[in-house]
């Protein structure tokens, strides 16, 4: 329905049963998923007579991390690997997360959008605006 009707197309992972967020359901949204279900909402969007080129295509980051050291950034991406049974470097391509110093988020979604072609992004920010206020201010500036 979004591939035919909706101008912006948010696509994320299934999470788990209603209300709940299971880390094992998160964890298969990885880049290489994430690319096939772009895939499924162009090959729709084209099937219904529109031009996949014309969709604003979203994701939601769910786990930003702006580090202030690349290190910081690597040893938080492979504690959160750890959790998703990932190694870091996938973890740090999973559309869901966005972790590393500004620079690095910036070429990050740099990359996203020239691979993935995701230009609109919503960040959770779990109650914490100023966290937010300093990915707008240090990374989208740069992006």
């Amino acid at each position: 329905i979004a591939a035919r009707e909706a101008d912006i197309v948010n696509v994320i992972s299934d999470a788990g049963r209603a209300g709940t967020i299971l880390p094992s359901e998160v964890a298969k949204l990885t880049d290489e998923a994430f690319r096939r279900k772009l895939d499924f909402v162009r090959a729709e969007a084209k099937a219904a007579g529109r031009d996949p080129g014309a969709l604003t295509l979203s994701a939601a980051i769910f786990i930003p991390m702006l580090a202030d050291t690349p290190e910081a950034a690597r040893d938080f991406a492979t504690g959160l690997g750890g959790f998703f049974g990932l190694p870091e470097a996938e973890v740090r391509r999973m559309p869901m997360v966005l972790i590393g110093t500004a620079e690095e988020c910036a070429a990050e979604l740099r990359r996203r959008a020239a691979e993935w072609g995701v230009t609109h992004y919503i960040l959770s920010g779990y109650g914490k605006p100023a966290a937010a206020e300093r990915i707008a201010r240090e990374v989208l500036t740069r992006v």
